[in-house]
């Protein structure tokens, strides 16, 4: 009986054997292309998803943010064994903000976008984008998606991302006025704003985490940690709570929430939801919580976990806070 519990006939084993002889021969010889292939097929699946991020990375593959001048309506493959999510994994772009935004960056010189101009206005300065909008526009600017055109930072067009945001997004239509008496007067408006706007403090590593997480459904582990900090992991040899298998060694993870709860006896303790470096996030309690000192949202940590048949925990005491 165990044995035709997991059993099936011929013809399904023949076609599975098939199906895993082609996975093979694609990835031995089209390496790359079988890899974002794979990597296309698994986004819509948060679990999934985190799964092959890090398959793709084990193999010495990096995984680039969005560019608004490498980013197509599929993922792409980049130089250098990098791979870039499609557009379409931003929410908040539809389908034809995306056809349009590549077919104005098909007609720029060398097919790249190098000014702000260049994909809001043609060369009469005439508003040009009609489905790519300001919803489209918020999004890609809450991602950090203009870094290849070298306009923002310090001595750029913008000083950061959220002075972009701000300079751009709230008097959208505005940019778009063209008047007889005054044919550039949008543009004009729109060159003000940026001036008034300027000094606008940076996103705070919460609000960009935030954004990835609304926009991309995921954080990347460099937003998350900063490199100090990874620098310190790896050579600790602290590995992230994903790969957690060994109670006797500690394991780095991001708090993304944390609950006060109070047990039968009245002993206080945290429920912290938390996650790693492939973003899937675990329930973990923390015994010992001294009911006074707080963890906010995506605080680093390095602590020592157990796990049994009510999953995660860990002790107060066994945590240490590296960044909060």
């Amino acid at each position: 009986m165990k044995f035709t519990a997991y059993s099936f006939n011929k013809s399904h084993a023949v076609a599975y054997a098939m199906d895993s002889y082609y996975c093979a021969w694609l990835m031995t010889y089209y390496e790359e292309e079988w890899l974002c292939a794979y990597l296309e097929s698994m986004e819509k699946n948060a679990d999934k998803r985190n799964k092959a991020f890090s398959e793709v990375k084990a193999l010495g593959y990096e995984i680039v943010p969005i560019d608004i001048n490498y980013a197509t309506d599929s993922w792409a493959i980049l130089d250098g064994k990098k791979f870039m999510p499609s557009f379409s994994s931003c929410k908040g772009i539809g389908d034809a903000a995306i056809h349009e935004i590549i077919a104005l960056r098909n007609k720029q010189k060398g097919k790249c976008f190098s000014t702000i101009e260049s994909i809001m206005y043609d060369k009469d300065m005439v508003w040009q984008l009609s489905k790519f909008n300001k919803k489209a526009m918020e999004a890609l600017v809450n991602i950090k998606a203009f870094d290849s055109m070298n306009i923002v930072g310090l001595s750029s067009r913008f000083e950061n991302y959220n002075h972009m945001r701000e300079a751009l997004i709230p008097g959208w239509q505005k940019w778009k006025k063209r008047l007889k008496s005054d044919p550039k007067r949008g543009y004009n408006d729109m060159l003000a704003s940026i001036e008034s706007t300027a000094g606008t403090p940076a996103f705070t590593r919460k609000e960009i985490i935030q954004n990835e997480m609304n926009h991309l459904g995921s954080v990347s582990i460099e937003t998350l940690i900063p490199p100090r900090y990874l620098a310190r992991f790896n050579e600790e040899q602290w590995s992230p709570v994903d790969e957690f298998d060994n109670p006797n060694k500690p394991y780095w993870f991001v708090v993304v929430q944390a609950v006060k709860k109070k047990t039968k006896t009245g002993r206080n303790y945290l429920r912290l939801k938390i996650m790693g470096s492939n973003g899937k996030q675990y329930w973990c309690n923390c015994w010992g919580w001294n009911g006074v000192d707080t963890v906010d949202p995506y605080t680093v940590c390095v602590g020592y976990i157990s796990e049994n048949s009510f999953g995660k925990s860990t002790k107060w005491s066994k945590m240490e806070i590296f960044l909060g």
